[in-house]
């Protein structure tokens, strides 16, 4: 059977042993290399002082007040298509 084996390329036997070693190893290549850039990389001290900003939603007028309802007509801001269905009520010009 062993034969067998070495006749495919993708049927290599690789013993658990070193299927173990390799795994630990990537992992602790892995883990050193986080340590190390840990330690290489410092940290900036956190600034938390912003001063006075405003608080922009308190300063908008409908932050208490209701908008109002009425309904205001507003003009097209395009032409209309020549040949465009209009909706019900209005005239072609």
């Amino acid at each position: 059977m062993s034969d067998h084996k070495k006749d495919y390329e993708e049927l290599t036997y690789v013993s658990p042993f070193w299927s173990w070693v390799f795994l630990i190893v990537f992992s602790a290549i892995i883990l050193g290399w986080g340590m190390f850039v840990e330690k290489m990389v410092t940290t900036a001290p956190a600034q938390w002082d912003f001063g006075v900003l405003p608080d922009t939603p308190g300063q908008s007028v409908y932050s208490t007040v209701l908008p109002p309802t009425a309904e205001v007509n507003i003009p097209y801001q395009m032409q209309r298509i020549p040949d465009a269905n209009l909706p019900p009520g209005e005239i072609k010009q």
